[in-house]
């Protein structure tokens, strides 16, 4: 997942980070590093002990920048696996939401000409939305999680 993270950031017209000084986008590619690990379910439960010890200290604070570290992490990683506890609905209808956003950011900055062009990077975009989801279903791996016909679509069924 990094190496593919960060393979579109030498391409000029896809570096979102040209305007930070080296030393701060180490902080920042270490941050997302961090964040896309955090979703890594080798280190779950030693993650979550760790954050309720953390937590549960006198010292937890929220304007701390580690507490504040450790919390961001957590909601990634809440964020990564409640997604399985919705109705295949609305798990499909909260994805369609999400590309949607994805590519009207990518419109806004497009004609803004902005330098967050890194939304076009990904995909070229044709017009009309279907082909968007399409090509940001691919892009985004969607095709692993396509229903599988002997799992129940949620846990209430």
């Amino acid at each position: 997942m990094r190496v593919v993270t960060f393979a579109w950031v030498p391409k000029p017209e896809c570096n979102i980070f040209t305007h930070l000084p080296p030393e701060d986008f180490q902080i920042v590619r270490n941050r997302m590093i961090d964040l896309i690990l955090a979703t890594d379910m080798k280190m779950h439960f030693e993650m979550v002990s760790k954050f309720r010890l953390r937590r549960n200290s006198p010292d937890f604070c929220r304007t701390n920048d580690d507490d504040v570290w450790m919390l961001l992490r957590m909601c990634i990683k809440g964020g990564d696996l409640s997604h399985g506890l919705l109705s295949w609905d609305s798990h499909v209808s909260w994805s369609y939401r999400a590309a949607s956003e994805f590519y009207e950011q990518g419109d806004l900055e497009l004609a803004q000409g902005s330098f967050l062009r890194v939304f076009h990077c990904f995909v070229l975009l044709p017009p009309g939305r279907r082909q968007s989801r399409r090509r940001f279903a691919l892009f985004s791996g969607a095709k692993v999680i396509q229903r599988d016909t002997t799992l129940p679509r949620s846990v209430s069924d």
